[in-house]
């Protein structure tokens, strides 16, 4: 998983800057991808790299994260627009995410695009319980996943063509490209 916070922060920018997002709503993409699973350090090792699948007490656990990052950020004075990425990038349209079982428009957009970069990237990421899916297989998953109502298909879209302009573009590209080559 190194530099997975990093390529989720830079395809969220890409994407928030893509769709129309304002200067501070891609300032608090770039810092919630950054920090969006800060809240794992409350989780213990022996859960986050399980090789299996998680018990249901271990599911619990785990879907705890987003709170405990938005309390361990919670002080910080810059972190308003922020806050709400690191709790919400779990929620599902339908209400079925966590932590708080949000739907539709009560998921903070921009909450909405992080989610959308973590899971392209977290699917196109070998992990220790299943290997890495290319990014065609990545973004078949997430269609079907929005035609169950978990996330908005526009969304998806957007970011399937902005992942194939760049690798249109950069044919080296690695299976999680980032879309942005610099970020001042």
């Amino acid at each position: 998983m190194k530099g997975h916070c990093d390529r989720v922060a830079e395809n969220a920018v890409a994407l928030g800057r893509r769709i129309g997002l304002k200067y501070d709503q891609l300032v608090a993409l770039r810092r919630g991808g950054l920090v969006h699973d800060l809240g794992r350090v409350g989780i213990p090792d022996h859960i986050l790299h399980k090789p299996g699948p998680l018990s249901e007490e271990e599911w619990v656990l785990m879907k705890t994260h987003p709170e405990i990052g938005e309390k361990i950020c919670k002080p910080l004075r810059s972190f308003g627009l922020v806050l709400p990425i690191i709790r919400h990038h779990h929620e599902r349209l339908d209400g079925s995410g966590y932590p708080d079982g949000l739907k539709s428009g009560a998921i903070p957009l921009t909450a909405q695009v992080l989610a959308m970069a973590d899971i392209f990237v977290a699917l196109t990421s070998r992990r220790s319980y299943r290997a890495a899916v290319s990014p065609e297989v990545a973004f078949g998953i997430m269609a079907e996943e929005a035609k169950r109502g978990w996330w908005d298909g526009g969304l998806v879209s957007q970011l399937q063509a902005l992942i194939q302009e760049t690798s249109a573009s950069s044919p080296t590209s690695e299976a999680a490209p980032t879309l942005l080559s610099s970020w001042g």
